[in-house]
């Protein structure tokens, strides 16, 4: 009896060494035990095919038998073409993958703005008739003989009074913590970029900045 519905589950029965292959190979190849039977059954159909055509062949050919017109025009059975395989000689290749594809790279996050670098300037500090340059990108001015690049003699200044800074493409000025501080202008200041021509007062001394 035919089944009535094409998609109903059948069993299928084999000996388990067969089995244990077909579960070996759906490993190796990374695919189902089902579609390894199903692609072997059609192998399988595809050969009987071929020797049940081979065999017609060979036979030589009968005259056709009287027929009734009761029984009307008798025809020959035909097989139905069995489909091409999609595995060749059972080597059975993996299923295609599909490409893995890159998502989109995300834009960089925002930063703080960044100013303009330029070339790093000689700076030159004019103080009492002499041209001393600032060869440090930290250079101190100061009391101490031992801790500041610039001493100045003088029991107002503090040992450590003022640092001249290269800071991101400019030079600047600032005290650090001295009693007496730093002025520009007759102002006091904690700090201050510094330009051509400026002139600095730490107590009673003058100190006048130039890139010449």
């Amino acid at each position: 009896m035919s089944d009535p519905d094409p998609k109903t589950l059948r069993s299928f029965a084999c000996r388990d060494r067969l089995w244990a292959l077909f579960g070996d190979m759906s490993t190796e190849l990374e695919c189902s035990v089902d579609y390894l039977i199903n692609e072997a059954l059609r192998q399988y159909a595809r050969s009987r095919r071929a020797d049940v055509e081979a065999a017609a062949r060979s036979l030589p050919p009968a005259s056709s038998p009287a027929v009734s017109p009761a029984e009307g025009t008798r025809k020959r059975p035909t097989i139905p073409p069995a489909p091409a395989p999609r595995l060749g000689d059972l080597g059975l290749p993996s299923p295609p993958r599909s490409p893995s594809v890159p998502g989109p790279t995300p834009p960089p996050l925002p930063g703080p703005p960044r100013r303009s670098m330029r070339p790093k300037e000689r700076l030159f500090i004019l103080f009492e008739g002499k041209k001393v340059p600032v060869m440090k990108d930290e250079f101190v001015i100061g009391r101490g003989a031992k801790t500041a690049d610039l001493p100045i003699k003088d029991g107002n200044i503090s040992r450590r009074h003022a640092v001249i800074v290269w800071d991101e493409g400019a030079y600047r000025i600032q005290d650090l913590g001295s009693t007496n501080g730093i002025e520009f202008q007759g102002q006091r200041i904690a700090a201050k970029t510094l330009a051509e021509g400026d002139v600095i007062q730490i107590c009673d001394y003058e100190l006048r900045f130039t890139f010449r």
